[in-house]
């Protein structure tokens, strides 16, 4: 990946085009699917001066890539006591190593403070780029010692013409994905391309549609059983939950909507509004996150929001 193929974000591809000594130790914050890891890959081609194909494939020798372990979803201690050990290496082939890490905001306390001497006083050919959808849960010790560039979420029409142009996606339905996708490319290709999710989508508009009776349990059942069987085959795919999540605000919100004119699921426009304040629900879908991070199940989490939030007397 070059910067002349990524859309967005303009200021901070000017920055890092025209820079010739950019610090050693940069944290790239913003939402996830705006491009950080995109961005880090094309700074990592020109300081290695390596070949793109390979830093894309995550195979060159001296381009690093961390991601939180797929069991406990953190940042193990070994694997950062591993970085500090290549750090210090020299390059096997580039001018300098790069390190990439994703979700930087997972790592483990003792995994964070493991690596901060290094991340203050890295080595001159080495470059240690932290990529993090929530700056607020990194220490302030590790933020102190980066160089922090601030993604934007990108613009709808920009979404679109990648949809169309790159994802043969029609026009009509590009321009839904973009506005749903509220700013993030990676959201966009989950909706329009992603199988598994959309399996779960249609499940859980299933019991938007009639959230009373056994069709709740049933397709929350079924959705945990897909989770479950991701899991197993250790493709698990956090980023399906939250953007459940998210479509289930975007179902209500639209329901406690007084206007047609941009909804996210015009198609449902129909259905009677049911008699709940949105905070409510905000509110609700809070306590859910809440507990998906103790690692309650998704389905008993699902169940208890409709169980909370719509009982019979909620339509009028």
């Amino acid at each position: 990946m070059e910067f002349d193929q990524i859309i967005g974000n303009e200021p901070i591809k000017a920055f890092l085009q025209a820079s010739k000594n950019i610090n050693n130790t940069l944290l790239f914050h913003g939402q996830d699917g705006i491009g950080k890891s995109l961005f880090a890959k094309a700074l990592a081609v020109k300081l290695m001066e390596g070949l793109s194909s390979r830093i894309d494939a995550e195979n060159h020798p001296d381009f690093y890539v961390f991601y939180p372990e797929i069991t406990s979803g953190n940042h193990s201690i070994e694997k950062m006591r591993f970085l500090i050990d290549e750090v210090y290496k020299p390059p096997f082939e580039a001018k300098r190593k790069v390190f990439l890490i994703h979700d930087a905001h997972k790592m483990l306390p003792s995994s964070a403070n493991a690596i901060l001497k290094t991340l203050e006083e890295p080595t001159l050919d080495s470059t240690i780029i932290l990529l993090s959808s929530r700056k607020d849960l990194l220490l302030p010790t590790i933020v102190s010692r980066c160089l922090t560039l601030s993604f934007k979420p990108l613009l709808e029409e920009e979404i679109k013409e990648v949809l169309v142009a790159k994802h043969s996606v029609d026009p009509i339905d590009a321009d839904k994905i973009a506005y749903r996708a509220e700013g993030s490319l990676g959201n966009a290709l989950i909706y329009s391309h992603d199988l598994s999710f959309q399996k779960k989508s249609d499940l859980l508009f299933g019991i938007l549609q009639n959230p009373e009776g056994s069709i709740l349990f049933d397709n929350a059942e079924k959705i945990q059983a897909l989770i479950d069987e991701e899991k197993k085959n250790k493709e698990t795919k956090p980023k399906h939950i939250e953007l459940l999540s998210s479509q289930i605000l975007m179902w209500y919100r639209d329901r406690a909507s007084s206007s047609f004119s941009k909804l996210y699921y015009p198609e449902y426009n129909n259905l009677k509004k049911p008699s709940f304040t949105i905070e409510k629900i905000i509110h609700s879908l809070e306590l859910m996150d809440e507990a998906l991070e103790r690692n309650i199940k998704f389905s008993t989490c699902l169940i208890d929001f409709f169980l909370s939030n719509m009982p019979s007397k909620a339509f009028v």
